[in-house]
């Protein structure tokens, strides 16, 4: 009887050859298909000669924090220049260092890249950093970046030139109260940043009250950060939920934060007082598109993780100069003659490209990115990077501090300082070899670039116009997370 049916149901299909085409068709894509994944995940992570990616096995990803030389040292031991893959149980991260590769993560697909949740930190992590923009893509990036974006823009910073440099100058001519004096650099620019950010952004609402509470906060940032950063349970979803004393450190800041900036917002509508932050905040009224816990986590990472990103910078700008007096005594030279052209020619001085101040900046950002490894980012299809195939949605991390060192772009000295090889260097050759900001694959977009740059460039003019720099010779500073408190500079009032 089955026979009988069978062979009158094909009668009927063979009668009718649309149908019957469409069925055949139908079958041969789903065979495609299931064929095409296979090869794919056949060929996944090796080159077109079936050569297998190396693979790095590390006991914890914060250790690309923690340990970022060391990892870094280990990657480039096991695989040289070619990309490579950090696992740790359920995670895998493919590393890449050279301009090529980078070329390659972002050629076609860039406009769908994703991020991996809580960046593969865990749920303290994500807990911890809400759903700050660093953390978004697509649209969710987008819309917050449209309420963040205006205080940011070149011109706004600009605008506050004069503010910016009359705070620089107090805060510099406090540094010193003898002819000499010793400090760390590190710790003696990053709260400059600090203030600077915190005034243009609050305004009217700023005050030495306001400034101490924000200090707080960071203290009470920074204690959340390093619990969580060696708390042992950091994935487990469940541990988050218990009181445990890092959960207890980081729900105090976010109420303290929370509570903060409430009290300003609601001080500054009712004053109606100049304060990009309650600006800001008119984004998450009820007919908005963004989130109180968008707000409040984005502002924070602006105020609290990227000013400390900032103050490395500073220090490296420092700790370089005072081993280098040829570039002090040239640089401390073109500050005065632009000085000379009145306050027009030092605005303009502190905007122009084809300086020293700037060449100097732009060194120090390019052997001190925000952190050794970028944040990392997802592939948005399956592609080859460094001749390897590697899987749509695959998490990608940037190694920094490699790129921005390597040969092909930088030299042979590209370890070393030496602000002059930005006039050597093609300005396309940049692009993906030179990770200015360094806190994700897409660091070009960081929010506060117009302001950092801005900062930047006003200290170092104030400090080398009144110091002479000396190198205590502490050695090179290496990247990542421990204090390290030691006086490496030498300020010797001119």
């Amino acid at each position: 009887m089955d026979a009988i049916f069978g062979n009158i149901v094909l009668d009927r299909l063979l009668s009718q050859p649309l149908v019957f085409g469409l069925g055949v068709l139908g079958v041969v894509l789903v065979v495609l298909s299931i064929s095409v994944r296979g090869l794919q995940r056949r060929y996944a992570f090796c080159n077109d000669q079936a050569k297998l990616i190396k693979e790095l096995k590390i006991t914890d990803l914060r250790l690309k924090l923690l340990q970022s030389a060391h990892i870094s040292q280990q990657g480039r031991a096991l695989a040289g220049t070619e990309p490579y893959l950090i696992t740790c149980g359920k995670y895998q991260e493919l590393v890449i260092s050279q301009p090529a590769h980078v070329h390659d993560f972002y050629r076609s697909d860039y406009k769908v890249h994703g991020k991996p949740r809580n960046f593969n930190f865990g749920g303290l992590f994500g807990r911890f950093m809400g759903t700050a923009v660093g953390l978004r893509f697509g649209d969710g990036w987008r819309k917050i970046r449209l309420h963040f974006d205006p205080p940011f823009k070149f011109h706004e910073a600009v605008r506050r030139l004069g503010i910016f440099q009359r705070e620089t100058v107090l805060w510099v001519g406090e540094l010193s109260t003898s002819s000499s004096t010793d400090l760390n650099a590190r710790s003696e620019f990053k709260f400059l940043v600090f203030r600077l950010v915190a005034h243009h952004l609050y305004r009217d609402a700023f005050d030495d009250r306001l400034y101490w509470q924000l200090l707080e906060l960071s203290h009470l940032h920074d204690q959340a950060v390093h619990e969580i950063l060696i708390c042992k349970s950091h994935e487990s979803r469940y541990w988050t939920l218990f009181p445990t004393s890092v959960r207890k450190s980081v729900d105090k800041f976010l109420s303290d934060w929370r509570g903060l900036n409430r009290a300003v917002i609601h001080n500054a509508r009712g004053g109606k007082w100049d304060c990009p932050v309650e600006e800001i905040a008119r984004g998450f009224d009820p007919s908005k598109d963004m989130t109180e816990e968008d707000f409040l986590s984005t502002l924070g990472e602006v105020l609290f993780a990227n000013v400390d990103v900032s103050a490395s910078v500073l220090s490296t700008t420092m700790t370089n100069l005072a081993a280098n007096p040829s570039i002090q005594t040239e640089l401390r030279s073109e500050i005065s003659k632009w000085k000379s052209q009145g306050e027009g020619g030092f605005s303009k001085y502190l905007t122009n490209s084809g300086t020293l101040l700037h060449r100097v900046i732009m060194e120090s950002m390019r052997l001190s990115p925000a952190f050794w490894f970028s944040m990392p980012e997802t592939t948005g299809e399956a592609k080859q990077i460094g001749g390897y195939h590697v899987p749509a949605n695959t998490t990608v991390i940037i190694d920094n501090r490699r790129l921005n060192e390597e040969a092909v772009t930088w030299g042979d000295d590209g370890a070393q300082y030496r602000p002059d090889r930005f006039l050597e260097v093609a300005p396309q050759a940049l692009r993906c070899g030179f990770m200015r900001y360094g806190t994700s694959a897409a660091s070009g977009r960081c929010l506060g670039k117009h302001l950092a740059d801005l900062i930047f460039k006003l200290t170092t003019v104030a400090v080398v116009e009144r110091f002479r720099l000396e190198s205590l010779g502490v050695g090179e500073k290496q990247l990542g997370f421990q204090n390290r408190d030691a006086a490496d500079v030498r300020l010797i009032k001119i």
